[in-house]
């Protein structure tokens, strides 16, 4: 029998989905460790069939061994909460495989991963450019995601080491390899979907350290695994460039064309977001503005700033999406959006500019640094390239001295309240924000409030540049609860 743990924290919508696709499946037991007190996840799992750990934990790493220890199988498989399983079959090749081998330790496989900038790719096990074997110094070996491993293996080289936040998979894998325990490679179709949001693929560079270390702790820092180290850095500092320079639709082709992927677009976010159980509120009960004329010149074209967006949108980078995803329905031809948004460039692909910096979630200071500094140079070329006449930004950004109207949309003045929790925004909203209004033609409030504030904090912009427009709901996605 193989163990199928799934570790969740807050995450109601991603562990829905990853049940879902394990509901049918026979021959397997069912693990989950839930760290976190959301209470859908708690109401989800009332009447889990399966073994059920809720309870606080130390991190991934705990989540992980306590999934291991509390399981029965003799085999066991890791599927992280929003991960899908996509082949039940595969599970059965994997038992057979490992019951007439009993020297393979694990057996692993193809999967695909829901990548920000190329939307779905095929994954193999990790391929060198310098090596026919790729070293644990490129990264790691295997989808982690696809390995069974036999109980055996954690009873031998024990469990997931704590100190390590987000690569303890590597850490372990070197140990793996370190007893020299081999597994085998059954190929020819994905049997796992991974979920691009998790926190290795959003944190790289923490990524990479901690896979240095993991590499020094278990003394396989040899040649070639230096080797392995300075190809990686390579590639990932040949990535950083290409989206500093904005050029993520290149990025995104070479990463198709290594993984011998076509574009494919996910469904994933609208089953993320559109839980088939919820049920959305009579719409008599907020006025009706459907039936509004809305129109434009046909030679008026308006850009549209949502750099902010993300392929997780929540907050502003929701709000952004929302809203711009409306203007392109309906001013059609007379818009274009600025955004690595798949779900905008598969809907709109002649109204979408994906050639922008991607926004990394969660955000930091690199990305955020680059998406500020792009909008002073390549929106300001971009506005010029593409005879825009009026510049529309659904957040508290935009370029400063513009050449055309511009309008931007002010939230709130949260650094100003809590500096402590936003000391690197505190300077933006004290001497740049400031100068972005006055250069603007006009400025969205979305409050009384947040207009009053920035009379108050900001004495030299005139009043009647300020624009309150309270945000709208959409009753097809949200309702109270």
């Amino acid at each position: 029998m193989i163990s199928v743990i799934t570790v969740t924290y807050n995450n109601y919508y991603d562990l829905h989905r990853t049940l879902a696709s394990l509901e049918n499946v026979e021959g397997i037991e069912n693990v989950v460790i839930n760290g976190g007190d959301c209470e859908k996840t708690k109401k989800l799992l009332h009447d889990f069939e399966g073994i059920l750990i809720s309870e606080p934990d130390r991190g991934i790493s705990d989540a992980f061994n306590k999934g291991v220890i509390a399981a029965n199988g003799e085999n066991m498989m890791f599927l992280n909460s929003g991960d899908v399983l996509l082949s039940p079959e595969y599970l059965k090749e994997a038992e057979t495989v490992m019951s007439f081998n009993p020297d393979i330790s694990f057996v692993h496989s193809d999967s695909l991963f829901e990548d920000r900038i190329s939307g779905i790719i095929y994954m193999e096990p990790l391929k060198s450019i310098l090596f026919s074997e790729a070293p644990l110094g490129r990264g790691m070996p295997y989808n982690h995601l696809t390995m069974v491993i036999r109980r055996s293996v954690f009873e031998k080289i024990g469990l997931f080491k704590l100190h390590y936040k987000i690569t303890m998979d590597f850490e372990w894998v070197c140990r793996l390899q370190k007893n020299k325990l081999m597994g085998h490679y059954l190929s020819g179709k994905p049997v796992v979907q991974m979920d691009g949001g998790g926190v290795s693929s959003t944190t790289e560079q923490l990524v990479m350290w901690e896979s240095f270390k993991a590499l020094i702790e278990n003394r396989l820092l040899n040649p070639k695994n230096i080797l392995g180290i300075i190809e990686r850095s390579i590639l990932y500092l040949g990535r950083i460039l290409l989206e500093t320079l904005g050029m993520t639709g290149t990025l995104g082709w070479l990463k198709r064309k290594k993984h011998n992927s076509t574009w494919q677009r996910s469904n994933v976010l609208e089953l993320k977001n559109n839980h088939p159980t919820v049920k959305s509120l009579p719409k008599h009960i907020f006025p009706d503005v459907s039936s509004l004329s809305r129109s434009i010149s046909s030679q008026k074209i308006i850009g549209l700033n949502g750099l902010l967006i993300h392929d997780y949108p929540t907050g502003l980078s929701r709000y952004s999406y929302e809203l711009i995803h409306r203007m392109l329905t309906q001013f059609k031809g007379n818009t274009i959006a600025y955004s690595t948004s798949p779900e905008l460039t598969k809907e709109f692909p002649e109204s979408t500019n994906s050639s922008v910096p991607p926004f990394h979630y969660p955000a930091n200071f690199r990305s955020n640094s680059v998406r500020l500094s792009w909008e002073q140079v390549g929106l300001r070329y971009a506005c010029y390239k593409d005879k825009l006449d009026l510049l529309y930004s659904p957040i508290a950004e935009g370029i400063l001295f513009p050449q055309l109207p511009q309008v931007i949309t002010v939230h709130d003045l949260l650094p100003f309240h809590y500096p402590s929790l936003l000391p690197r925004w505190v300077p933006y909203y004290e001497y740049f924000l400031p100068a972005i209004i006055r250069g603007s033609a006009a400025v969205i409030c979305v409050s009384e409030f947040t207009r009053q504030e920035i009379l108050e904090r900001y004495p030299r912009v005139p009043e009647e540049k300020l624009k309150v427009i309270h945000g709208g709901a959409d009753l097809n996605r949200f309702r109270p609860c």
